[in-house]
């Protein structure tokens, strides 16, 4: 029987995960919010 990780260990790499596309979501908002603000040119 070959040794399995713990089911515990997947949601490390899934909360990472999760986080980077929270992190790019709110960096991408950030950048859309400024370009509204700004006058068309």
């Amino acid at each position: 029987e070959t040794e399995r990780p713990a089911k515990e260990w997947f949601y490390i790499p899934a909360l990472l995960l999760m986080g980077l596309v929270i992190v790019i979501q709110r960096r991408r908002a950030a950048v859309i919010a400024a370009d509204e603000r700004k006058p068309a040119s």
